[in-house]
């Protein structure tokens, strides 16, 4: 795609494309660069835009675009996850960072499995046994990013709401704080705690997931778990929005070994 783009005569720019596809520059970037899939309606836009004419080079375009979304693994989870998570978590493993805000549960990445079913029970009412399950199972399935010599950075900030608030049981509860606790010493992931004293922070509309990549190009991307859909954010402007807020929770943060201490005391007030 990238050089059927280049060798357009003019060629054309990943602002060009984005502007006819009404996409942004780095959605642009990352089908080029094959991190994303693409539909293979939208592979004979692009075409049609480039002015290929090769009806061949289309076919085969077209073939690649079908298979590559047929491989991604998430989709066989498309009954039970919305479409939007499931291009989200195509893109996880390519980034180098993951910057993860969520106020009232922890974060999916590093729920324990137990924890994880007590939350989709109650977020996902009229679920039958095996959607549960199979939401569960996506989820332990995603944690396999973290492990691995390639893993990228996770650095999750939670509310202090959250190490208090029983999901499932006391013992639920108090098994997933202790797991935080273990997981923070990971030298890929970094826990901090937003506590009440703080005060008042700039608002969303919920949790959030920032993805950053290491090619700047590839811009970056937020993920927004509404109560009915997943947004999927990957507009500069928008993203530049969660950015501040990202931010605005880091500064209001106890520092990473302080964030531990007070998991830890709140696992043992459980124990007792």
């Amino acid at each position: 795609m990238r050089k059927l783009r280049t060798q357009h005569d003019p060629p054309l720019t990943l602002d060009d494309v984005a502007k006819h596809m009404e996409w942004s520059q780095s959605k642009v970037s990352r089908i080029e660069r094959g991190l994303i899939g693409v539909h293979p309606r939208d592979v004979r836009a692009l075409a049609t835009f480039y002015g290929t004419d090769d009806q061949d080079v289309v076919d085969t375009m077209v073939r690649l675009a079908t298979a590559g979304r047929r491989r991604n693994d998430w989709h066989q989870y498309t009954d039970v996850l919305p479409r939007q998570f499931a291009t989200y978590l195509g893109l996880e493993p390519e980034a180098q960072s993951l910057h993860s805000w969520e106020p009232n549960f922890v974060p999916g990445l590093l729920q324990t499995e137990a924890y994880a079913r007590a939350l989709v029970v109650v977020y996902r009412k009229g679920q039958n046994e095996g959607e549960v399950e199979r939401r569960v199972e996506a989820r332990m399935e995603r944690q396999a990013l973290l492990r691995g010599p390639d893993a990228p950075l996770l650095h999750a900030i939670i509310g202090e709401s959250v190490l208090h608030q029983i999901v499932g049981d006391r013992q639920v509860t108090r098994d997933q704080l202790a797991h935080l606790v273990d997981v923070a010493n990971r030298p890929n992931v970094d826990v901090q705690v937003v506590p009440w004293a703080a005060g008042a922070f700039m608002p969303t509309e919920g949790g959030f997931q920032l993805l950053r990549f290491a090619d700047d190009a590839a811009g970056e991307v937020v993920c927004v778990d509404l109560r009915t859909q997943v947004q999927y954010v990957d507009k500069p402007a928008e993203v530049g929005a969660y950015r501040d807020a990202w931010e605005d929770v880091l500064a209001k943060a106890l520092p990473p070994q302080d964030s531990v201490t007070l998991i830890r005391a709140a696992a043992e007030e459980l124990g007792s």
